[in-house]
């Protein structure tokens, strides 16, 4: 939505922030496309990048204070949970009214943006 400036007594448009933790579950993916689309809204989603290996490959993961392998938030699940994921953010991305999908502070470019689409 492009800045318009308002004219004497008009109200100001009405925005509220949607944001939220837990990209890396579809089942939230489910609950919040739909509604999404069906208002024209735009949102962002928050992904930590551990959520994109499956937990065959956690090894893989140096979190910090933890052993290889280890993480508070955990894994994506099988190989095909996380084929399921990678589809909830194309779907999401794909969308011309959402805002975006941003990955963890780990895809942060060398310019110091986060990497984020919007």
């Amino acid at each position: 939505m492009a800045a318009q400036a308002e004219t004497a007594g008009e109200k100001p448009p009405q925005f509220v922030l949607f944001s939220f933790d837990g990209a890396g579950s579809h089942e939230h993916w489910q609950r919040v496309l739909s509604p999404v689309k069906s208002v024209n809204a735009h949102f962002s989603g928050f992904l930590s990048g551990s959520y994109l290996l499956t937990n065959d490959q956690r090894d893989q993961y140096r979190d910090p204070g933890h052993r290889p392998g280890k993480a508070t938030i955990g894994f994506g699940g099988s190989d095909a949970d996380i084929r399921t994921l990678v589809a909830d953010l194309n779907t999401a991305v794909a969308q011309p009214v959402v805002g975006g999908a941003c990955a963890g502070p780990s895809s942060s470019t060398a310019s110091g943006s986060s990497g984020c689409r919007t």
